[in-house]
């Protein structure tokens, strides 16, 4: 329901008076409120309670007149315990698609938990991907709801690889966020992306085709193609992505693949530095491993870089897990 639609709602039934005087659900079998007043009613009660469940970390009840607003309650039950990983589905319209799933140790229903998409290569298992990623074992999983998408048919839209129409990816990891906020108690303020190489891209796409839902993402060794940065949203999003210096398959510098141009990885930051109006000075600090991390300053969203000497390769030294969480985790959308 829009806001607009809702406030003439609101002001329909507060000018009848019918909003401080409604009875109690149970009682409205017996009341002589004419029909057209209980439809107002019931739409301004379904807009409370979709206003209330857009609330990050509602926890506590309110009220608006004799309408009551109850705490954010789930609507499924909690499929994975506390600490514990399992695999659900999601219905699209190309048909059942799979998401494993890491809920940390100490989930709390009654706080909103952030989420972290983390996205598997080309020809690669999301079950690959969460043991090589480590996100569950680093500060991502202590903090962070952790989901893994399975890819469509091995690949990712934007790719050259990928059979996905585009926005049909999209559409599924926006499905993959609510499934989860069917059954925890998520921050929909802070939702993260990361993936390796197609992966990578594909956390790409989502930041330019879906910044109204993610508050930031961090590619890793990057299949930047033209395609996954093209047609934005146009919104500044919190950017930062780790790409090696010698990788063999997606180069520093870029070039072209499969016949098909792709970003850089330092050019792929300077593209999200664009976006986010960010000034010309940049600064660069050391990491362990001989890494780089250079900063953009002036940005209206955070935008790094870290350059690492190495290859096409998820990266410990330094820790690639930690070092995306401790940029992403400040952010909010």
């Amino acid at each position: 329901m829009s806001s607009k639609k809702f406030t003439r709602l609101v002001a329909a039934a507060v000018a009848t008076g019918f909003l401080a005087t409604a009875a109690p659900a149970g009682a409205q079998a017996q009341s002589s409120v004419p029909p057209e007043l209980q439809s107002i009613a019931d739409q301004v009660k379904k807009g409370l309670s979709d206003l209330q469940r857009q609330i990050p970390g509602s926890s506590t009840g309110a009220s608006i007149g004799n309408i009551q607003l109850g705490p954010w309650v789930a609507t499924q039950p909690q499929p994975v315990s506390n600490g514990g990983f399992g695999a659900l589905w999601v219905d699209t319209p190309h048909g059942p698609r799979r998401f494993l799933i890491d809920v940390p140790a100490g989930y709390d229903p009654a706080r909103p938990f952030p989420v972290m998409v983390g996205i598997p290569a080309y020809q690669d298992t999301s079950e690959n991907f969460r043991n090589y990623s480590r996100l569950k074992w680093s500060s991502i999983g202590r903090d962070a709801i952790i989901v893994y998408p399975d890819s469509w048919h091995q690949s990712w839209e934007g790719n050259p690889t990928g059979t996905s129409a585009p926005g049909q990816d999209i559409d599924f990891i926006r499905r993959v966020i609510d499934r989860v906020q069917a059954s925890y108690n998520i921050d929909r303020g802070r939702i993260y992306a990361t993936g390796m190489s197609t992966g990578s891209g594909m956390a790409a796409v989502l930041g330019c085709h879906a910044s109204d839902l993610f508050a930031g993402v961090a590619p890793v060794s990057g299949a930047y193609f033209d395609a996954v940065d093209a047609g934005c949203q146009n919104n500044s999003i919190a950017f930062i992505n780790v790409h090696g210096m010698s990788d063999e398959q997606h180069a520093y510098n870029g070039g072209f693949r499969y016949g098909l141009h792709y970003y850089g990885g330092r050019e792929m930051m300077e593209r999200y530095a664009h976006r986010n109006n960010c000034s010309a000075h940049r600064t660069e600090h050391p990491l362990p491993g001989g890494a780089t991390k250079v900063i953009a300053h002036g940005c209206s969203k955070p935008t790094e870089h870290i350059r690492v000497p190495g290859g096409h390769l998820w990266w410990y030294k330094p820790s690639t897990a930690d070092e995306i969480w401790a940029f992403l985790s400040q952010q909010r959308r």
